[in-house]
């Protein structure tokens, strides 16, 4: 049992597609925890096989494994890695994601938008980083988010509004109709 039986038609319709779309992508999924050495030597394999990743995404700079050098505090250990995947995009031409944490002090502010300095022990981060986007709300219950490119290398920062449907897992253009 798949447990497609409990969906409605459409909906496995849906997922069948999907399914399907997703077969196509030629995904390489590694789920474990990785250094950043690692995941260069991944993408670096990958190219060398004809399968160059076009993008990266990595879940996320403190989760993965780090060794810290001696008296090295976590800014300093995180900008290692991080200035090893940006070589690791400008060698392979892939586009890497990096997500990151953010400091708890943004929660506190009313209304809660990030800024750069929010960044977990962000000091070499927002200074290595090609661009920082962020996705907040101010309202958890509802659609609405904001999409802020906070940092951006090669164009202007910006900020547009989306609306997020979780039950279909999409964005939308978040600006108000026009009537």
């Amino acid at each position: 049992r798949t447990g497609l039986e409990k969906l409605g038609h459409d909906d496995r319709t849906r997922f069948l597609q999907a399914q399907g779309s997703l077969a196509e992508l030629k995904l390489d999924l590694i789920d474990a925890t990785m250094d950043a050495s690692q995941i260069a030597a991944h993408v670096s394999r990958l190219s060398a096989l004809g399968r160059a990743p076009r993008v990266v995404f990595v879940d996320h700079l403190q989760h993965m494994r780090h060794e810290r050098q001696k008296s090295e505090n976590d800014a300093a250990m995180y900008g290692r890695a991080v200035k090893l995947l940006k070589e690791t995009a400008k060698e392979s031409g892939a586009t890497i994601v990096l997500a990151a944490q953010l400091n708890r002090e943004v929660e506190r502010r009313n209304p809660p938008r990030p800024f750069l300095a929010d960044l977990r022990d962000s000091g070499t981060i927002e200074e290595i980083a090609s661009n920082v986007a962020y996705l907040w709300t101010d309202e958890p219950d509802s659609d609405a988010r904001t999409f802020l490119l906070a940092k951006a290398r090669n164009s202007s920062p910006f900020e547009t509004d989306l609306l997020f449907f979780l039950s279909k897992g999409i964005f939308a253009d978040g600006r108000p109709s026009k009537a």
